[in-house]
């Protein structure tokens, strides 16, 4: 227990934000009794919290110097030790599904899910066998494994009407996986209004998806891990007349292979016997493979015979290379770097192999011998191939045009490409070194450069003719380190080493990371080829480090957005500054006391004509994103009654879907009893929503009113139990934005300077939301951005950016989430909850 009196700039707070340590950064007093602190967690996300008399008896002062102790609940670490335990069992066990399920595989039924199907993920597969051979408990045996390996969590599968129930049955006593089937009361009663976004394990009949359009555009804005067809025949198209005839099945089919990551078609009878019927029902696999070539050609041919195995060693080395990152030392070295020369050289001729596969597909197979003699059985120098695609690209040859996503407006993708080829010349030394001299790199280098490749093949991978066998190789790791931190520490390296040629080493990496380079007659290229022959001179080395400054501050500009950067000022201390932008608050300031008077009048005298006139649910978000202080509702009073605020708890929970926030009116409110008689009467005059979270409703006055914490978990209305999902969930949104997410997810120019300033820490992710919204136009990587900004708004002060997603236009397939998560932000605020 602490008074209010020891809470000062500095201390350390336990009872604020659940159990976590917070460390208290600026203390406002109001009064005796009422103190607003300004918090930090151990993350670094701030936070506000008003705190009373009545909160001293569940907040401790903890010793600044302890930032951990041994004082946990003894049984609560064991089941956390027990789960994770249970959640790696299938690092140990590589049948776990077979030997947690309730059924004996036969062994075509093993080979064909753990040697087939579990190593192709991404997976994109027809599952083609004889009926009654097991393809449901193949089934079966990979969804669960993919559960155990934490790759999958929503699952869809669509079946024929007569045997969703089988479905549902098999799954349940074979695997004990509870599939939800899809009815049409699933459907009208889902409360965000699209139930494919409320249920993660679902079974839906073929022809209710097919035939029904509103519920296909509520599918087309839901995502999964995996979907399952059943009978995947029965979504075929055919070709009569040289003419396609598509169906509702086939449409449909097009549509879930664009929701998912994995794709999985089950059929006795994948072939009519039709050619051009085959290869469209394999397009819903792979249309980029398949989708175009019917007529007399069997199967297409997008690269020449020649050019595909190349290809594919490219590919293989790549993931050797991945799979080496990944494996454990053999002993301890005073050089760790030597783990990593054989990973280098491999990334090296990875790139050596496609380029050389791109040579060969654009001028033949003689492209990659010496001089083109293909008897003498010389093969050309990396440096070699590498230059001549650079030769080939820079000056548009027509027989690369293969590389183009359009050949017409290719500048960015050229620029791209050939800041990346000038690069991987220095990578072909490095390559050397590390497969001839066991000369390595540091695991962060290795890394970056193997994201750096990735990013490459992505690139190569927007032409046509690649994009089928390049687009599904996987990405590497994120890196740990920053490029900017391996680059300081490079820089250090340099400063102290006393050797030339080590120097020159130092500045090859810096090179092979650095991001941005200049790619206007790259002296620094030629002078490096030149360096890996002669020793290097002093004046060689400084020329290089000269260049490579230029570029850091250009990779630096580039990273603040521009050299005015930001403009950004944050008061978290300032009890005038309105937490959200004014545009997104549609009442005047000065209109809103008015109104919210007139509301209280008129829901009153209604009241006594057991009428209900309640306040828009509009009002009650403008009301939660400025706060009753802010709002300037509270005028002169220290609380409400209940007379004035029963009007606005009712509009609330009276609303269609999520109900709306209001529990901060019910805080400042000193007759609780009152409220709650009111509220009772309002259920018996109110609408069906209201009557069935009115007992919910009354349980979280009377816990306010008792300073306790409710339980919510077994409540009528989905929304109080989902709460605790959100409650749970980390702010793990400065994580997930790494190099790999952009290399993967590229934002547009506009908005990269606001994640910046958000990764940065001088803005919240409330106001990375407010600012990336001003913005007229968003593109799709924009807009999953910004949904990832929206996990960092657990913090009740970052509430503005939920505001704003509901006021934008730009971001209308979030509404229900935000409205969600604003629910369970102001019941987790301002009751405590906790989650199991």
């Amino acid at each position: 227990m602490a008074k209010l009196e020891d809470i000062t700039v500095g201390s350390h707070l336990t009872g604020i934000a659940g159990n976590e340590p917070v460390n208290v950064v600026a203390v406002q007093w109001y009064g005796t009794n009422v103190i607003e602190i300004t918090y930090k967690n151990s993350k670094g996300v701030p936070g506000t919290q008003l705190l009373y008399r009545a909160d001293e008896e569940s907040i401790q002062v903890k010793d600044s110097h302890l930032p951990w102790s041994f004082d946990a609940d003894g049984d609560q670490v064991r089941l956390a030790s027990e789960a994770y335990r249970i959640g790696l069992a299938h690092l140990f066990d590589p049948y776990l599904a077979v030997h947690t399920s309730s059924v004996e595989p036969l062994p075509h039924q093993i080979s064909a899910v753990y040697q087939d199907m579990l190593p192709r993920l991404p997976l994109r597969f027809v599952l083609a066998d004889d009926p009654g051979a097991g393809k449901t408990i193949m089934t079966g045996l990979f969804i669960k494994e993919m559960i155990a390996r934490g790759s999958l969590k929503r699952c869809l599968i669509v079946s024929p009407g007569s045997l969703v129930e089988q479905w549902q049955d098999e799954l349940f006593q074979k695997f004990h996986l509870h599939f939800d089937i899809l009815t049409n009361d699933r459907i009208e009663s889902a409360a965000t209004g699209n139930v494919f976004n409320e249920v993660d394990l679902c079974i839906c009949r073929l022809d209710k998806l097919a035939r029904n359009d509103a519920i296909q555009e509520k599918l087309k804005i839901s995502e999964w891990d995996l979907i399952v067809c059943d009978e995947a025949h029965k979504m075929s198209a055919t070709i009569w007349g040289g003419e396609i005839k598509y169906t509702r099945r086939f449409s449909l089919g097009r549509l879930l292979s664009n929701i998912t990551k994995n794709f999985l078609l089950l059929t006795a009878t994948p072939h009519n016997g039709k050619e051009d019927d085959f290869h469209l029902f394999l397009s819903l696999i792979d249309p980029d493979r398949f989708e175009g070539t019917h007529g007399k050609d069997c199967m297409p041919q997008f690269m020449k015979s020649k050019a595909i195995p190349i290809l594919y060693g490219g590919i293989e080395s790549y993931l050797l290379a991945l799979y080496g990152l990944s494996i454990p030392t053999a002993c301890r070295s005073k050089h760790q770097e030597t783990k990593y020369a054989p990973i280098i050289g491999l990334l090296g001729a990875s790139v050596e192999l496609v380029i050389k596969a791109c040579l060969v597909q654009a001028k033949g197979i003689q492209a990659m011998y010496k001089e083109g003699d293909i008897q003498s059985d010389v093969y050309k120098f990396g440096t070699e191939v590498l230059k001549e695609f650079k030769a080939g690209i820079s000056k548009g040859s027509p027989e690369f045009d293969f590389i183009w996503k359009d050949k017409n407006t290719n500048a960015e993708q050229k620029a791209n490409l050939l800041s990346y080829v000038n690069k991987f010349t220095i990578l072909q030394t490095l390559r050397a070194n590390g497969l001839h001299a066991g000369q390595g790199c540091s695991r962060d280098i290795t890394v970056t450069t193997a994201n750096d490749i990735y990013q490459f093949f992505s690139l190569l991978s927007q032409g046509k003719k690649l994009k089928a066998y390049l687009k599904n190789i996987p990405a590497p790791e994120s890196t740990v380190r920053d490029r900017e931190v391996i680059i300081e520490d490079l820089s250090r390296r340099i400063a102290v080493s006393k050797s030339d040629e080590d120097k020159v080493g130092y500045l090859r990496n810096m090179y092979l990371i650095m991001p941005y380079i200049p790619d206007d007659k790259p002296e620094w290229v030629a002078l490096l080829e030149k360096l890996t022959i002669i020793p290097p001179t002093k004046n060689d080395v400084s020329y290089l480090v000269e260049t490579l400054e230029n570029a850091h501050s250009i990779y630096l500009l580039k990273n603040r957005g521009g050299k005015e950067g930001l403009p950004v000022r944050i008061a978290p201390n300032d009890p005038n500054a309105l937490p959200i932008d004014i545009q997104n608050i549609k009442r005047t300031l000065t209109g809103i006391p008015a109104e919210f008077n007139q509301d209280v009048l008129s829901a009153n005298t209604r009241f006594e004509q057991n009428r209900l006139d309640l306040p828009i649910d509009d009002f009650l978000l403008d009301l939660f994103a400025l706060g009753v202080n802010k709002a300037g509702i509270l005028q002169n009073a220290q609380f409400f009654t209940a007379q004035q605020i029963w009007p606005f708890v009712v509009s609330a929970f009276s609303t269609q879907g999520t109900p709306r926030p209001c529990m901060e009116l019910i805080k400042y409110c000193n007759e609780y009893d009152k409220l709650i008689s009111y509220l009772k009467r309002a259920n018996k005059i109110g609408n069906g929503y209201f009557k069935r979270r009115c007992s919910s409703v009354i349980k979280c006055v009377e816990a306010l009113r008792d300073n306790t914490i409710p339980d919510l978990h077994k409540e009528k209305d989905k929304a109080f139990v989902d709460s605790y999902d959100y409650i749970a969930r980390e702010d793990n949104t400065r994580k997930t934005f790494t190099s790999a997410y952009f290399r993967k997810y590229p934002i547009s120019d506009e908005l990269a300077p606001i994640i910046a300033s958000y990764m940065s820490e001088e803005l919240t992710a409330g106001s990375a939301i407010e600012q990336a919204l001003k913005m007229k136009v968003l593109i799709n990587n924009d807009r999953k951005a910004i949904r990832q900004l929206m996990q960092g708004c657990f913090v009740y002060s970052n509430r503005n950016g939920l505001v704003a997603v509901l006021r934008s236009d730009l971001m209308t397939g979030m509404h229900s989430v935000a409205r969600k998560q604003m629910f369970a932000l102001d019941l987790c605020h301002y009751l405590s909850l906790k989650p199991l």
